[in-house]
């Protein structure tokens, strides 16, 4: 029973990140696309729509088809669906591990399908800085996968080492 809690939990964590980030991107393709920057905080966050075709910071934006698609999409689903398989049957996840690893995989999964649904693009609007310190443009997919990846290595790297039988 404890284990289809987690479980409904995990699904509930997943769905909230691929609805809020479809949310605000489909404003964003609506309200943002063709207009001007919109500075908020004396350019502390900037609203600056973009389509990109490329990973995490445009990483693989050149990458030619058919291997764009591998890099893109085959891989990204087979990492999910391995991830997915390790939540389902995992058994030393703490809640706070699987929030975070259902948050990446959330992000993981709303990149994918705005990839799918929108040609080959990911919508990114968002971009924070200080001056001429700035990020690239992103979108609450990419926060909720890097938030949940960095806290997840932090933890890892907090635990204290297993000792091995002998």
């Amino acid at each position: 029973m404890k284990k289809i809690i987690l479980i409904l939990m995990a699904l509930v964590v997943i769905a909230a990140n691929v609805g809020c980030d479809q949310a605000s991107k489909e404003y964003a393709r609506k309200h943002f696309k063709g207009k001007p920057n919109i500075s908020i905080g004396k350019d502390l966050l900037i609203i600056v729509y973009a389509e990109n075709s490329g990973g995490f910071l445009s990483l693989g934006a050149r990458i030619k088809q058919p291997y764009k698609t591998l890099v893109m999409i085959i891989v990204p689903v087979f990492a999910i669906a391995l991830a997915m398989i390790f939540i389902l049957t995992g058994k030393y996840l703490t809640k706070l591990e699987l929030f975070l690893l259902c948050s990446v995989l959330g992000g993981g999964i709303s990149n994918i399908y705005d990839r799918v649904m929108h040609n080959g693009y990911v919508t990114d609007f968002l971009n924070v800085g200080i001056g001429p310190i700035r990020t690239g443009i992103f979108n609450l997919a990419d926060m909720t996968i890097l938030f949940g990846l960095i806290v997840l290595v932090i933890i890892q790297a907090l635990k204290k080492p297993e000792t091995i039988p002998q």
